[in-house]
C-alpha cells in the first residue's frame, strides 16, 4: 500500500473510532434502504454506484464494493473488519446522505481525504429508484 493511501487509512480509522463514541443507538434511516440506490458523481472523483444487498448497502468505486452499514441516522460506514488488503483504502469511511426540498435522497458525501471538506456526490439523473 502506498504511504499517502496508508496515511490516509489510518486516519479514517482513528476518526472512525472517535465517530463511534458519538454514534446515536436506535436510529433509523430516513428513507427505505432502496431510496438511497443510485449513482452519485463528483466531478473530480468520479462515479460511486450505491446498490441494496439484503438488509444493507453495497458502495461500488473505481472497480472496487465495499459493504455500507447503518451507523446512525442518514450515515453509514465502511466496517474497519475487512480481511482483503485492497479492499482497505475506504475501510473505516463514512458515507452521509442528503435530500433535496422534495424529502430525495439526492446527494451523499464523505471525507475520503484527510484536512480536505466532505466530497460530495450529486445523484446523476435518472438513477433514483422512483425514476425507473
Amino acid at each position: 500500500m502506498h504511504e499517502r493511501a496508508r496515511l490516509a487509512q489510518a486516519a479514517r480509522l482513528d476518526s472512525a473510532k472517535k465517530e463511534r463514541a458519538s454514534q446515536k443507538a436506535g436510529t433509523h434511516p430516513s428513507h427505505p434502504l432502496d431510496a438511497y440506490a443510485g449513482e452519485y458523481q463528483n466531478p473530480g472523483y468520479g462515479v460511486i454506484k450505491i446498490q441494496r444487498s439484503g438488509d444493507d448497502l453495497t458502495l461500488a468505486f473505481h472497480g472496487t464494493t465495499w459493504p455500507l452499514r447503518h451507523f446512525h441516522y442518514d450515515v453509514f460506514e465502511i466496517p474497519d473488519r475487512l480481511i482483503d488488503e485492497r479492499e482497505a483504502s475506504l475501510v473505516g469511511s463514512q458515507f452521509m446522505f442528503h435530500t433535496n426540498w422534495e424529502g430525495e435522497i439526492d446527494s451523499v458525501s464523505s471525507q475520503l481525504e484527510p484536512k480536505v471538506k466532505d466530497i460530495v456526490f450529486t445523484r446523476v439523473d435518472g438513477t433514483h429508484p422512483s425514476a425507473r
